[in-house]
């Protein structure tokens, strides 16, 4: 006796094996999706051509309910695209692969004919929703011919089965709507440390297939701020304020790459930062001060500290004849960032320092006459005395004295790493000096500045002014003259910035043209004291030694 093998159909074996393309899009069962280069790398022309003579008895009815005088391969060139031309092969607007792996998964193959005869294409796949209209329009045959009740069935099974193959494309930084069930192709998602009090902030990297930012060609890990329904306002905010930001295009301002709304979440994609200045201040792991070579004014940090100084200038807008930067033919703005402070200062893979976080930021169109901002707050620390007055008008120079605070920090780390900041058993960092009581309510604060009763004078607090005594009195310094003054020509900016009265303190022009003075100075100092490696010895710089996390 012998027993007949039953083959299994071509259409079943072919959704067995599209079945094992998908990709893990994040850790809910749910979340994956087929990912379109690996379908096109599937569906070969041979292996679309085998699959659209299958010869199974469902395949061969639903291809009879078109009632087409053709093979049922006549589409294959809208398919995959036409032999004679190799760039239709990724372009999503005359191909067909994520649709047709879509139909061979649910087990209807032959209804990409429907499609293919109204040229229907990848790019016409929209997530999650299908019009129910243009379902039936592109399926026509095969609903007068199976009837509602098997129509409905397959209905189901297409849209349920939609979101997992109509992905996005990532490839405008247009603001873009997505339902809460559609899968975007991002991998590796991890929560980022630092999260706001109403955001959250993940790294992640897109699928390359997907990944065609125009504007973003060399990035290749990402990360995404969330914000929740409730702070829609803030979104908004935002994400006008950064484009107003991307229009400056300075490598020290962070750059937005796409803003969305998925779900009930708001979200702002960035160029992915390995960490941001308060890590690397106080952050004891990167204590490296003493292993590098050179004085203190040969640091990274100040070419980074000035470029941060630019960069608010840029943001601070033209200011007469006292603007840095040649006026550019679209609409100007004046602006004040309002929070800036370590934490929103973010150190790339290139080790340059972006400003970032620009939800408190205020831009004015320079046709707008009025010098002056309504106070938006910030973080005590780092906000100058006029953050107090709630009524208070604020000026540009409510960013200069945020920027003189992180200077100072700066300059403590430059001196003795971490420790300038934590302190040490022997003596107390800057986090410990600015830390006060109020004499009335006992309430602490990290401000630098201090107020003389209820309605006294603001004052710079006098354990500020002896901390940087102390840092010019650093022994590393006694014995270089040349760095000695240098620190001392820093603390002096310093002083200038942190003036109490807001009229009183420099404007970001002259901060710039003294960083550079006092750069550039030390610099030429510098000339011909350079350590040579001995034989057998291999010279690295502060860039190399901070790769070292």
């Amino acid at each position: 006796m012998s027993s007949a093998v039953t083959e299994e159909p071509r259409c079943r074996l072919a959704r067995q094996d599209i079945g094992r393309l998908y990709v893990k899009a994040g850790d809910s069962p749910s979340q994956y999706f087929y990912p379109r280069d690996k379908l096109r790398g599937y569906l070969t022309r041979s292996k679309v051509g085998w699959i659209l003579q299958c010869p199974c008895r469902n395949c061969r009815r639903h291809y009879a309910s078109f009632g087409r005088n053709h093979a049922p391969t006549e589409f294959i060139d809208r398919i995959v695209g036409p032999e004679s031309d190799s760039g239709a092969i990724n372009d999503p607007a005359r191909t067909a692969y994520s649709l047709f792996g879509l139909l061979t998964y649910i087990e209807h193959p032959m209804l990409i004919i429907g499609f293919m005869m109204r040229e229907w294409y990848d790019i016409h796949l929209l997530p999650v929703t299908f019009p129910a209209d243009s379902l039936r329009s592109m399926c026509r045959e095969f609903l007068t011919k199976e009837g509602p009740a098997t129509f409905q069935q397959f209905e189901h099974q297409f849209s349920t089965t939609l979101r997992h193959f109509a992905v996005p494309m990532m490839n405008s930084g247009a603001y873009s709507v997505y339902e809460e069930d559609t899968i975007l192709p991002f991998l590796k998602l991890q929560k980022v440390k630092s999260q706001g009090a109403h955001s959250r902030v993940y790294a992640f990297e897109i699928y390359e297939e997907y990944r065609k930012f125009a504007d973003a060609i060399d990035v290749t890990k990402f990360a995404r701020k969330e914000l929740n329904k409730d702070s829609e306002l803030a979104f908004h905010l935002e994400n006008k304020n950064l484009n107003v930001a991307n229009l400056l295009q300075d490598d020290h301002i962070v750059r937005m790459i796409k803003a969305y709304k998925h779900g009930d979440t708001f979200n702002l994609i960035f160029p992915y930062a390995k960490a941001n200045l308060d890590d690397l201040l106080r952050d004891r792991q990167s204590d490296l001060v003493e292993a590098v070579p050179g004085p203190v004014e040969s640091r990274h940090v100040w070419k980074q500290l000035l470029g941060i100084a630019k960069a608010l200038h840029k943001i601070g807008g033209p200011q007469g004849t006292d603007s840095l930067f040649p006026q550019h033919p679209r609409p100007e703005h004046r602006g004040v960032h309002f929070d800036l402070k370590p934490s929103n200062i973010l150190i790339n893979d290139k080790n340059v320092w972006m400003i970032s976080d620009f939800g408190q930021t205020v831009f004015r169109p320079t046709s707008d006459s009025s010098s002056r901002v309504v106070n938006q707050g910030g973080t005590l620390a780092y906000a100058p005395p006029e953050m107090d007055n709630i009524d208070a008008k604020s000026s540009r120079r409510y960013d200069i004295w945020s920027l003189g605070c992180i200077a100072l920090e700066v300059l403590a780390f430059a001196l003795l790493g971490p420790r300038g900041l934590n302190g040490r058993d022997d003596y107390p960092g800057l986090d410990q000096i600015r830390r006060t009581s109020s004499s009335s309510g006992g309430q602490e604060d990290d401000a630098l500045w201090y107020r003389e009763g209820d309605r006294g004078e603001y004052g710079v607090k006098p354990a500020v002014f002896d901390f940087m005594r102390f840092l010019e009195a650093t022994e590393s310094l006694q014995q270089r003259s040349s760095s000695l003054s240098f620190v001392s020509r820093i603390v002096d900016v310093i002083k200038k910035m942190l003036k109490p009265k807001a009229d009183d303190r420099i404007d970001i022009g002259e901060v710039i043209r003294l960083l550079e003075s006092v750069i550039e100075e030390s610099n030429d100092d510098a000339q011909g004291q350079q350590i040579v490696a001995e034989s057998g010895e291999t010279s690295i710089g502060e860039p190399e030694l901070q790769c070292i996390r």
